[in-house]
């Protein structure tokens, strides 16, 4: 990118991506390389993926507690 006269780190983060994104995209000939270059970009990290569903799965049990401990706390509403 030098050589066409693009200062890649002097570049706003932004602009910057934008550019690695289209020389990425230029490589690809074909519809199915583009789709597959845009699905491997779309993943998500292996890392944060399993952190993600670690996440979820720790605040669905507190989430659950919680309920159960409103419910136990509610008056009956069949009076």
């Amino acid at each position: 990118m030098l050589l066409q006269g693009i200062d890649f780190f002097g570049l706003p983060m932004d602009r910057a991506l934008n550019v690695a994104y289209s020389v990425l995209m230029s490589s690809a000939q074909e519809e199915k390389d583009r789709f597959r270059i845009e699905s491997q970009l779309n993943q998500p990290i292996a890392a944060q993926a399993s952190r993600d569903r670690d996440d979820f799965w720790s605040t669905a049990e507190a989430d659950g507690q919680a309920f159960m401990a409103a419910m136990t706390q509610q008056p009956s509403l069949s009076k």
